[in-house]
């Protein structure tokens, strides 16, 4: 008579978990959607958006299904340019397509779709195939944060395991950190980066951004506990992500 009365118990055990994870999922995006609104995500996606890395020139059109992005570097009389469209790639030289190679689909995944992704963030977050946790909240450098988990659907093997945990200061609803890994880092390690010089261009919000790592002695620490390494001073420093000359116009049909 004991066997029913146990798994009834294992049950509710196994339904309370449940609960709490759906209601995890569902202040997150609580918290995310007041950050997106703080953004003027919509208007984000109806926007032609160009800025400069240094010598790098960067042009992205949103609008509706409409993803394009290029990236231009001019060298002497020489223009090497990088382009992303609804999913066609290309590299060319003077506008002349090359062959793919190695460096030019490097060049595309970090400097092009590397940036891209990380500029447009956390604007892509409001899918069906993004998964949000909220986690306990944090204190990094004296001030506390809300802690969102974010991950992602995998169709196939080959696709990125990223993984991101978001830090969003709740007096602002800005992203003041990120704890990232994703494959476009090429090492593949763990980063974490801090937002700075928050401005409003053409009611968009930007921001710079300073990026750390773990170092040699840390490489295996935790996602969740790389603010702990940030706290304690104890990160290297990698160039920062600067993005200057930012220009926004309501994109043409």
């Amino acid at each position: 008579m004991q066997k029913p009365f146990i798994f009834l118990i294992i049950l509710i055990a196994l339904l309370g978990c449940n609960s709490k994870e759906i209601d995890r999922e569902a202040r997150a995006k609580r918290l995310l959607a007041m950050t997106l609104e703080e953004y003027n995500t919509e208007e984000f996606f109806k926007s032609t958006v160009t800025f400069n890395m240094g010598e790098l020139e960067y042009k992205m059109v949103r609008d509706g299904v409409i993803t394009d992005f290029e990236v231009t570097r001019q060298v002497d009389s020489l223009t090497y340019k990088a382009v992303y469209k609804n999913g066609y790639r290309a590299y060319l030289i003077n506008d002349s397509i090359q062959a793919e190679t190695s460096y030019s689909n490097l060049f595309i995944d970090i400097r092009l779709e590397g940036i891209m992704y990380f500029f447009t963030l956390p604007r892509e977050f409001d899918r069906n195939y993004v998964h949000l946790k909220q986690l306990e909240d944090v204190i990094i450098k004296k001030k506390t944060y809300h802690a969102v988990h974010v991950s992602f659907t995998r169709v196939s093997e080959d696709d990125p395991e990223d993984e991101l945990i978001l830090y969003i200061d709740p007096d602002t609803n800005h992203i003041k950190y990120f704890a990232e890994f994703h494959q476009f880092t090429a090492a593949k390690k763990n980063v974490f980066k801090v937002a700075h010089n928050f401005r409003r261009i053409d009611s968009l919000l930007f921001a710079d951004y300073y990026v750390l790592v773990p170092r040699k002695e840390d490489q295996n620490e935790k996602l969740d506990d790389l603010y702990k390494l940030y706290n304690a001073n104890n990160m290297d420093e990698l160039p920062s992500l600067i993005f200057e000359n930012i220009e926004v116009e309501r994109t043409k049909n």
